[in-house]
């Protein structure tokens, strides 16, 4: 058996001298047994240190002692920052092997970052893996997991990958990711995590994607159909794509507004009316056509929710399978004025 002990006497645990071949194993069931990261583990023969790569066969008793975390200055914090912001992983083991807090916010690139969220900006997912093993946490003061957020909105799997397996919050991260138009991450969240995801998160995704008018992710959320017939959310998410359709068109009315302006400047010169009814008759044109571009998209939107909630449950509920499908197809090419792959029509 092999024995682990504190240096106050006390017997930490004993485990059969098979199960490990050396101190990095040895290591890592401890992690798991005190909670405390590999890094500030030191484990002593005779009172000499052993390495990680150091085999454990001959060894029948060890001391365990834990290193507290030391108290950085902002300059070592800010270092700290930068060397994982850049990747400089010598430099980030060597801080951390000298109990360099790996939570530490620190102020880089007009940022107040914590070592986790600069690791996920920069998208660096052995860096973020460290970080983890060293217990570094994705929260910030206001409590939200902003290295999460991060990589979902950027698209970075990888590194939401190692997130979320460290107990990330995939509803969070659905709902991000579907206001920043991440289709390849809303469908990695929702074929790999789905039964993390709460009903309030996959409102609010709903209401996110109708927000920016992705018609793609938006139909992979109706997919998923995890909202009631009768639940608000339908109505969130239709108001939402009517608000984003009212900036559209304040923007682009505000657009053609100068342009009609530029243009009667430059054509009428002073004292001269001519052509001022013609350039107003243009003016409302443009501004009319704007508005019915911009208007058809919620209607998309409106249409594809109805055709989500009403035709799925009640017009096609005695058709077949497949034929239920072959008509979801058709619908979709008329609304959403977009080719449809057939493979996901099975």
């Amino acid at each position: 058996m092999l024995r682990v002990w504190r240096p106050s006497g006390e017997e930490v645990a004993s485990f059969p001298i098979s199960s490990f071949r050396d101190v990095y194993e040895l290591k890592r069931r401890l992690h798991m047994l005190l909670g405390v990261p590999r890094i500030r583990q030191r484990i002593l023969d005779g009172g000499a240190v052993l390495d990680d790569d150091t085999q454990l066969a001959s060894i029948a008793d060890v001391q365990l002692v834990l290193l507290p975390l030391c108290q950085s200055s902002a300059e070592d914090a800010e270092l700290f920052i930068q060397a994982v912001f850049r990747d400089h992983r010598r430099t980030v083991f060597d801080m951390l092997r000298r109990c360099h807090n790996p939570n530490m916010t620190a102020r880089f690139r007009n940022e107040h970052l914590s070592p986790i969220h600069a690791a996920a900006k920069a998208g660096h997912p052995s860096m973020v893996s460290l970080l983890l093993e060293a217990g570094a946490q994705d929260i910030s003061d206001t409590g939200d997991q902003l290295a999460l957020a991060d990589s979902a909105s950027r698209g970075t799997t990888r590194v939401l990958r190692l997130l979320l397996e460290a107990g990330g919050d995939a509803g969070r991260a659905l709902h991000v990711a579907s206001g920043a138009g991440q289709l390849q991450v809303v469908d990695m969240l929702l074929e790999k995590h789905c039964d993390k995801i709460t009903t309030q998160a996959h409102r609010a995704s709903l209401v996110a994607a109708s927000t920016v008018h992705d018609a793609k992710i938006l139909w992979r959320l109706l997919e998923v159909d995890r909202l009631g017939f009768f639940d608000w959310g339908w109505a969130l998410a239709v108001l939402a794509s009517l608000a984003g359709t009212w900036k559209l068109l304040l923007r682009s009315a505000i657009s053609a507004a100068v342009v009609a302006l530029a243009c009667l400047g430059s054509r009428i010169s002073p004292g001269e009316g001519d052509g001022v009814t013609d350039w107003v008759l243009s003016y409302c044109r443009l501004v009319g056509l704007t508005t019915l571009v911009v208007w058809a998209i919620p209607l998309k939107i409106l249409l594809l929710l109805l055709w989500g909630q009403t035709a799925q449950k009640v017009i096609v509920r005695n058709f077949s399978y497949r034929c239920r499908r072959r008509v979801e197809l058709v619908t979709v090419r008329l609304f959403l004025c977009g080719p449809v792959s057939r493979s996901r029509f099975p």
